[in-house]
């Protein structure tokens, strides 16, 4: 809607913080005027309001019940009536009571969805002159109302994106929250959604890093040091919490694994053999207590080579069906000392945080009951200092070919295995030439 003359702007400014209710002339006259109103400033407003009223469509005989706005004089000021629901500040402030009202309740989807219906009716920054010329065209009521509307503005960003944290892959709003953070640079708050987004993405260098400029913003503006939030999340994240685990199947001190092949695995895990990235050998053999008792034997050998753990995983439950890959990687974040606030929900980045864990340390992943490469593609590190040892019925033939996985069936175990894709003591093509790692590939 055009309002062309400044104080017309102002008077519909200042009538529309203060919609539905009067406004006294004694408050009209310095928000149009300053401290230099005209010799009769109730003429001059008067003709203002009639101005402001042909702009508005407000004439003899328009319905009391229209939508369209009206201005109304009281005898002591002015009031602008119009539904409350047509003016963004009220829509603005009516959903933030709804979103309120959803937490209070214990409603986060709900309070999310009034979060974002609050902040739809702001299309840019109110704290940008550019964008708020409606208040900047009454200098005073700017003055007063606009850290008012940032604030209430920067709670509700703070809220969704504390909500969205929860919702959605946390890789996805750091760009956001890096924008953030620019636009409020000392808001401590947007600091520790960005360090905790950064970590749950499972980029930890990035995350401190962030630290270390909020850190240096907040000295270099505000002349303070980060507060106890903003401290605590750094030390959730430089101090890293790892645990070391050793949580192997019990088996006697002295045991060695049975049968022939076995140094050769070792060495095979231990990463002694050219041209492997990440040192990977798959165990065959029907299941039993020998072959538990044998593969942690070997674990447990290979405890120095391996100082940050040995990692013990049954893919399967005690049902015998498979475990979905996200709660098994949940579960080995949290083993290796993660704050269970900061396990990403969402598969793709639990993969990205799992790697980013075990990037600097040297843990051997035993997998136990393993069916088939869906299973262990996720839980694959990216790093050859780890080592991954798979045990299964059968040689899954995609981890030999795409993985380069090293396949051994333990004589002692009670011959061949059976394959996944033909009768008992066949076995798949890609391992038929080997059935000890010491002839080779």
């Amino acid at each position: 809607m055009p309002i062309g003359a400044p104080k017309q702007q102002a008077l519909l400014v200042t009538l529309l913080w203060r919609v539905n209710e009067e406004v006294p002339l004694d408050e009209l006259y310095p928000r149009l005027w300053g401290d230099r109103p005209p010799a009769r400033p109730a003429a001059a407003l008067h003709v203002h309001v009639a101005r402001l009223r042909a702009v508005l469509g407000d004439r003899p005989g328009v319905p009391a019940n229209s939508p369209r706005p009206r201005v109304r004089s009281l005898g002591g000021g002015y009031a602008l009536r119009t539904p409350p629901e047509t003016v963004d500040l009220h829509r603005f402030r009516t959903s933030a009571r709804r979103a309120e009202q959803a937490r209070l309740g214990d409603d986060p989807a709900g309070e999310l969805t009034h979060v974002r219906a609050a902040l739809a009716q702001w299309q840019e920054d109110p704290a940008r002159p550019s964008t708020v010329e409606s208040l900047a065209v009454v200098p005073s009521l700017a003055e007063e109302v606009t850290p008012v509307l940032v604030e209430e503005r920067l709670r509700l960003l703070e809220r969704r994106y504390e909500l969205e944290l929860a919702t959605r892959p946390p890789g996805e709003l750091v760009a956001e929250l890096r924008a953030l953070v620019v636009a409020y640079p000392v808001c401590e708050r947007l600091w520790c959604l960005l360090v905790t987004a950064l970590q749950r993405a499972g980029d930890r260098a990035a995350a401190l890093a962030a630290y270390e400029r909020a850190r240096a913003t907040l000295r270099t503006r505000l002349g303070l040091t980060p507060g106890p939030e903003l401290e605590a999340v750094y030390r959730r994240v430089a101090g890293d919490g790892w645990h070391t685990h050793t949580d192997l199947p019990p088996v006697d001190a002295d045991r060695e694994p049975r049968g022939p092949g076995w140094t050769a695995v070792a060495a095979a895990l231990a990463g002694r053999e050219a041209g492997t990235a990440l040192p990977l050998v798959c165990l065959a053999g029907p299941p039993g207590p020998d072959r538990t008792a044998d593969v942690a034997a070997l674990a447990r050998r290979l405890r120095a080579t391996f100082p940050d753990g040995q990692w013990y995983v049954r893919l399967t439950d005690p049902a015998g069906r498979p475990c979905d890959p996200a709660e098994v990687l949940a579960g080995l974040l949290r083993r290796s000392g993660l704050a269970a606030d900061a396990v990403p929900r969402h598969r793709r980045e639990l993969v990205t945080a799992y790697r980013a864990r075990l990037a600097d340390r040297r843990v051997l992943l035993v997998l136990d009951d393993v069916r088939d490469a869906e299973q262990v593609y996720d839980l694959l590190p990216g790093t050859s200092r780890c080592a991954v040892l798979t045990v299964g019925d059968t040689v899954v033939p995609e981890l030999v070919a795409l993985h380069g996985a090293r396949p051994f069936a333990p004589q002692a175990w009670g011959g061949p295995p059976a394959s996944r894709h033909g009768g008992p003591g066949e076995r798949p093509a890609a391992t038929a030439h080997v059935s000890s790692p010491q002839q080779g590939p």
